[in-house]
């Protein structure tokens, strides 16, 4: 019984231990700066795919992380560099918007780092126009 005791509290504090480094790294000197954090579409046609990269730059000492990439809505979609970023690095998330309607659009992108100020977001924005209708009649013979 005490050797299972003892073993026990060896994996508790070995656990404990563990995360404790863990959060100290995520806590790290990682600066992520975007060249912009908001984009305008402006009036887009019905037809056109909605896309845009956010660059960005790591301005930090130490290797940026990009855990996740959340976005407000199913209809937009995210794609980031799943690798470290060294120092001075550049790198881009790429978001994609997909329309079923005619009318306007905001939706927000947060992104989540292992830097200090994890939860960056970005925004787009935009007006689609309401769809091209080719209305054809048949020629009279």
């Amino acid at each position: 019984m005490k050797n299972e005791l003892n073993s026990l509290s060896t994996k508790l504090l070995l656990s404990l231990l563990f995360f404790t480094l863990l959060s100290c790294r995520t806590n790290q000197d990682v600066k992520i700066n975007f060249k912009n954090k908001n984009f305008d579409f402006g009036e887009i046609n019905f037809e056109d795919d909605i896309v845009h990269s956010f660059k960005f730059l790591n301005k930090g000492t130490a290797p940026l992380k990009i855990y996740y990439v959340k976005t407000t809505c199913s209809c937009t979609i995210s794609t980031w560099p799943k690798y470290l970023i060294p120092k001075d690095s550049s790198g881009e998330i790429t978001v994609r918007y997909n329309h079923h309607y005619d009318g306007s659009f905001l939706e927000k992108i947060i992104v989540y780092h292992n830097g200090k100020k994890s939860g960056d977001t970005l925004l787009i924005k935009g007006k689609i126009k309401k769809p091209r209708i080719d209305v054809r009649f048949p020629t009279d013979k």
